[in-house]
């Protein structure tokens, strides 16, 4: 996910997926702290690039479970990657 805001200061940067924290008035500060915990339980990762003025991108690496498209279990289909 790519926007075009003012950017992530380095303070916010450090807190970023720290649960709670958060810079809106009526937020949770959870909802990146949970993205991160399921994206690594799967064994991924999240990276976020940021400049100042030009806006920040968020970049999702998730591993590609080869061995479900090869050799499906009884009873499903295999998907097909594009």
């Amino acid at each position: 996910m790519r926007d075009t805001g003012p950017g992530i200061t380095q303070t916010v940067l450090r807190n970023l997926f720290i649960p709670f924290f958060t810079t809106k008035e009526r937020g949770t500060g959870l909802g990146l702290a949970i993205s991160q915990s399921i994206v690594q339980n799967v064994g991924g990762t999240i990276h976020v690039q940021t400049q100042s003025g030009s806006g920040t991108t968020f970049t999702i690496v998730l591993p590609v479970a080869t061995d479900a498209l090869i050799t499906p279990a009884s009873g499903t289909h295999a998907a097909t990657v594009a």
